[in-house]
């Protein structure tokens, strides 16, 4: 496994990759990055013998790979990243003298590529073997525009902390959104970074817009971010600020369980990506945009009236429609919730997650 850091998300999956399998993880010893990162001592064997080097922009390079003695490993898993200028010179090297199989685990396409990107794509991820990919718009996307066969690539998925979570999935808890809040209206909550890419004044104009209906609902915002000060001023301009709980950030499932399982329904104005996975564990669904070109590849797991719904992108009208039409047409809660858990069941888990790479491997 050679990648430049490992994401605090990742531990789980990580974790349960080296517990089956026979792994080396090899990381950057100076990768400047804002997100938290993984417990690496869990890890059998880790190594921070590699060194990452900005060239311009996004392009990079990783110093010491040549150093690696690759030799002992049948497989490579890296980044399919193609501002990773270091993993084209691997490929190119293992061409030349084959020596072991690399798997590119990637998000693929997007579908807003331009046809050069396109072009690049698909000498990259060529080189390789075989592809990982976190959902299967991604694969479709590769074989509509001749990148790879559909015997090269292998859908992943993605996951969060799945065994801790589903601990608390079936335990009761005290609904204080209630206690907060001191009424009985539905609760719409939103979880991530408050960022302006995640469009949230649009949520509480579409809030507004539904009060002027007489239709009532509580907001409740979990995270931080440069945003808050518009939501908190948005919301004052609407006499909303009662309604509209700015929790602050949160990174423990015991105490954000309770704000979770007593929402009705998570709505991303913006793009949705593992935050749909963490409420949806939890059996809340959610609603967010449909230009899948600039969605999160989780956006898959949100199924049009089974797990949630998609409004119209950038619309404030569609959103108001599509928050009133859930919450008043939607299948009974338990219903939902089971919808729910079975998609996350099903794929987004470690477990899905391992047993598919073995089965992947075993073919190579």
């Amino acid at each position: 496994m050679l990648f430049p850091y490992a994401a605090a998300y990742r531990e789980p999956i990580y974790t349960l990759l080296d517990k089956e399998l026979d792994c080396v993880f090899h990381f950057c010893s100076n990768t400047d990055t804002s997100l938290k990162q993984m417990n690496y001592s869990v890890l059998k064997d880790c190594r921070f013998d590699i060194s990452e080097k900005v060239i311009r922009g996004q392009w990079r390079v990783f110093n010491g790979i040549s150093k690696i003695g690759f030799k002992k490993n049948d497989v490579i898993i890296c980044p399919g990243n193609i501002r990773y200028l270091s993993i084209w010179r691997l490929l190119l090297h293992n061409r030349i003298i084959k020596r072991y199989r690399i798997i590119l685990w990637s998000h693929g396409a997007y579908g807003r590529e331009s046809k050069l990107q396109y072009f690049l794509k698909k000498i990259f991820y060529r080189l390789s073997d075989h592809v990982f990919l976190y959902g299967n718009y991604a694969k479709d996307l590769f074989i509509k525009h001749h990148i790879l066969d559909q015997n090269k690539m292998t859908v992943v998925w993605n996951s969060l902390d799945y065994d801790r979570q589903i601990i608390y999935r079936s335990k009761e808890c005290n609904n204080i959104i209630r206690e907060h809040f001191n009424n009985e209206f539905p609760t719409i909550l939103f979880i991530g970074r408050l960022t302006y890419e995640k469009k949230l004044d649009m949520l509480v104009e579409a809030l507004h817009r539904l009060a002027l209906r007489n239709e009532f609902y509580n907001c409740v915002f979990i995270g931080k971010g440069e945003a808050e000060d518009s939501i908190i001023q948005t919301s004052n301009s609407y006499c909303m600020k009662d309604r509209i709980w700015l929790y602050g950030s949160c990174y423990n499932d015991e105490e954000m369980f309770p704000l979770i399982k007593n929402a009705d329904i998570c709505v991303s104005p913006g793009n949705v990506g593992l935050t749909a996975i963490h409420v949806m564990t939890y059996g809340i669904p959610v609603i967010s945009h449909d230009d899948y070109t600039h969605q999160g590849p989780e956006f898959e797991a949100i199924k049009e009236g089974v797990t949630g719904s998609f409004f119209k992108n950038d619309s404030i009208e569609s959103l108001v429609e599509c928050i009133s039409n859930w919450l008043k047409n939607r299948p009974s809660k338990d219903v939902v919730s089971e919808n729910c858990y079975r998609v996350i069941d099903n794929c987004y888990n470690p477990h899905a997650q391992v047993n598919i790479i073995k089965n992947a491997l075993c073919l190579l």
